[in-house]
């Protein structure tokens, strides 16, 4: 283990290395970690326009592994999150690649693990005909998994191979989105995005909730109307 000032942290160990089994909190850490974040063999960083999001992924490293990280803001308005531990690292990694095998048939574990992918990943459009949630990854795996998990809770996700995202669309299912998942308090939106059209800062939950309500015809109303 390497030791020095580059690395405040590195003396740091965890009193003990809890399962990925135990706690649905373990499992919302390592999937932030894997969405807008990184492991390496060092320890692990994070990313986020929201300083909110990123002392809550602090807080579950001093929670759940006893270790410190240290937050700075960059120049550009990005909150970053380090943690030098090389035994954490090891630790995360093993449990990145393990994640999505012990989340099948654990319907609360899926819902933590949507929540963080859709924070660290999707956002909330809508105009005045088209009203949708959209989240961009990569790894078509991930993609799959997501689609599934939303399935469990009857929310039809489809998945858009050439932008390699999934997106959620339809008033119930948006409505079902909003109730089971959501995006997690105080997450704002970029208003920096190229192809964004909200030039201000905006929770994500506030645009969700804004997408829904500019449906003019009320649920019962639609659903008669079939």
């Amino acid at each position: 283990m390497q030791t020095g000032t580059a690395r405040p942290y590195a003396k740091s160990k965890p009193r003990t290395v809890p399962d990925i089994t135990s706690t649905v909190k373990l499992v919302h850490l390592v999937a932030h970690l894997s969405f807008d974040g990184r492991i390496d063999r060092y320890g692990c960083h994070y990313y986020s326009r929201s300083r909110q999001q990123v002392l809550h992924v602090k807080r579950l490293l001093r929670e759940l592994l006893k270790v410190r990280a240290k937050v700075r803001r960059r120049p550009d308005g990005i909150w970053t999150l380090s943690c030098y531990n090389v035994a954490v690292a090891g630790w995360l990694s093993q449990k990145e690649n393990a994640l999505l095998q012990v989340l099948p048939g654990r319907i609360r574990w899926q819902q933590q693990w949507l929540q963080a992918f859709f924070d660290d990943e999707g956002h909330v459009y809508f105009s005045k005909s088209v009203r949708r949630v959209r989240a961009s990854q990569a790894n078509p795996i991930v993609l799959e998994w997501a689609k599934r998990f939303l399935e469990n809770m009857e929310i039809r996700g489809r998945i858009d191979r050439r932008a390699q995202a999934i997106e959620i669309k339809g008033r119930d299912n948006l409505t079902q989105f909003r109730s089971r998942i959501n995006f997690s308090p105080g997450l704002p939106i970029n208003p920096n995005r190229v192809n964004g059209l909200w030039r201000r800062q905006l929770e994500k939950r506030k645009l969700l909730d804004m997408a829904l309500a500019s449906y003019r015809i009320p649920p019962v109303l639609s659903q008669l109307g079939r």
